[in-house]
């Protein structure tokens, strides 16, 4: 029994620093990791299950396996939901990002189209200032002689 703890706890406390340490895997290979260590819960039942009924507290013995198989899928759940959670702070992290950076981009043209209007309209007026200029020398011109 102590031997299967101990294989059942080193495990556990591999998974336990991989979490605190997150960023080390990718999330599909921490995805397919937990899948890995799900099914080698899976096959230590079911050789737990063999092996109980060889025992003859067998019900015991199964409720003890089950416990061990409860407690590892759930330690797996656990992590799941942890890297569900950050890959879906990080999806809406890029999302926000991208929104924006698409509102930046048009802040940017709003400002653009602004400034181009601006110099059209200042140009507008320089070239009536000018004409008037023009027609005011012309009149100064007639009645100069």
């Amino acid at each position: 029994m102590k031997l299967l703890f101990l294989t059942l706890l080193l495990p556990v406390l591999a998974l336990a620093q991989a979490v605190e340490a997150p960023g080390i895997l990718s999330p599909g290979a921490e995805r397919q990791r937990i899948q890995v260590e799900r099914d080698q819960a899976q096959a230590r039942f079911a050789n737990d299950e063999v092996a109980c009924y060889q025992k003859f507290a067998v019900n015991d013995c199964l409720g003890k396996a089950r416990m061990i198989r409860r407690e590892a899928l759930a330690d797996l759940r656990r992590q799941e939901v942890l890297l569900n959670a950050t890959e879906a702070k990080q999806k809406a992290a890029a999302q926000i990002a991208r929104i924006e950076e698409k509102s930046s981009l048009k802040a940017q043209n709003d400002e653009a189209a602004r400034r181009l209007a601006s110099e059209q309209s200042q140009a507008e007026r320089q070239r009536v200032f000018d004409e008037k200029a023009a027609e005011s020398a012309a009149r100064r011109l007639k009645a100069a002689p």
